[in-house]
């Protein structure tokens, strides 16, 4: 009878240690993903986190009850966006906010030059009674000075 109870548990710990391998080595290929599956995922995210910035300063509302975003557009308060853009974006990114109205088309804020993947955010908005076409570019790099 002692017999049978060490090679029933002799058993266990074979089953016990395939499985360990067998996490080990799910555990292995998943996190050894290859780095453009990796890249793009962090791509996507800049490019999300690129849009939720541009809706909320547009949803952010100044005292007369009117868009932050469209108040420091009619205003060309590039510092103020320039600031709000540092502060939401992580410090490896970079970015160019351009916007376009009425026929013209300027570069808002621009901090360095694009390497690699750019993602694109986009935001419409209504200044006074223009609409205007905003478009952040943002990649992973340097950022330049301002």
């Amino acid at each position: 009878m002692k017999l049978l109870g060490r090679a029933a548990q002799m058993h266990v710990l074979e089953v016990l240690l395939v499985a360990t391998l067998f996490t080990s080595a799910v555990n292995v290929a998943v996190i050894s993903l290859p780095a453009s599956d990796a890249t793009r995922v962090g791509d996507d995210n800049l490019r999300h986190q690129g849009m939720q910035l541009l809706q909320v300063l547009d949803e952010w509302q100044t005292g007369a009850g009117e868009s932050t975003l469209a108040t420091w557009l009619s205003e060309d308060n590039s510092s103020a966006l320039q600031s709000y853009l540092d502060g939401g974006l992580p410090a490896a990114a970079s970015y160019r906010l351009t916007g376009a109205h009425g026929g013209s088309s300027e570069t808002l804020v621009e901090r360095g030059t694009p390497e690699g993947t750019v993602s694109i955010a986009f935001r419409l908005v209504w200044v006074g009674s223009e609409l205007w076409e905003l478009e952040l570019s943002l990649w992973y790099g340097p950022r330049g000075t301002a």
